[in-house]
């Protein structure tokens, strides 16, 4: 690449540490249905960075600007706003000082205003990156199906196990939601058969 992406970091912009898997998981709350799980079941495996300490399992950590965003390691892939509105996914990493965890390097990034991580297209080199850049792959990490799923979700959260209608070609198949797009009203759902949909949309969906 000839340029480089530059993260909009400043003093105001923190970051929670990042998470191991086994401090994400958490049981079902009380209460909640069968169908239901914790976010936590939402994962990303990114891999082929050139710098390759970046490459992981990135797990459910929190939100940035509003959208989920991923922790492996010291590293953290989370989508910012840049003045005008413009909206880039960003796979930085993170380092503790006194006044809390902050961006200290920043690898690749992606212009994207998807509220769920990129997959399709490639990453650009942000200034501490090297090319090529990452691929992102959506990955399950708590899929346990429960005995039915013919009952309609009202609303949907990450580890739903649905039904969806594939492609729109009006056969439904049951697979679990990997994240949800709340600004476009849509989901990315891994179904039962290994296929990979994203941005289903929620009337597909049930």
């Amino acid at each position: 690449y000839t340029t480089t992406e530059v993260f909009p970091f400043d003093d105001s912009i923190s970051f929670t540490k990042a998470h191991s898997a086994s401090q994400v998981a958490s049981p079902t709350p009380p209460g909640r249905s069968p169908s239901r799980r914790a976010a936590s079941g939402s994962a990303y495996l990114v891999s082929g960075a050139a710098v390759r300490a970046v490459n992981g399992l990135y797990i459910h950590s929190g939100e940035s600007d509003g959208v989920y965003k991923y922790s492996y390691d010291r590293y953290t892939m989370l989508r910012r706003s840049l003045p005008g509105g413009e909206k880039r996914w960003y796979l930085a990493e993170t380092a503790s000082d006194e006044r809390g965890d902050r961006a200290a390097r920043v690898f690749y990034a992606f212009r994207s205003a998807a509220g769920t991580p990129p997959l399709e297209g490639s990453w650009s080199r942000a200034q501490d990156g090297v090319s090529p850049g990452p691929f992102v792959l959506p990955i399950s990490v708590t899929h346990t199906p429960p005995p039915s799923v013919l009952a309609p979700h009202d609303t949907l959260e990450v580890g739903d196990y649905v039904r969806a209608n594939w492609n729109g070609r009006g056969v439904f198949y049951p697979g679990e939601v990997l994240a949800v797009d709340a600004e476009r009203s849509t989901a990315d759902i891994l179904y039962d058969d290994g296929d990979f949909e994203s941005r289903v949309p929620r009337d597909r969906i049930h």
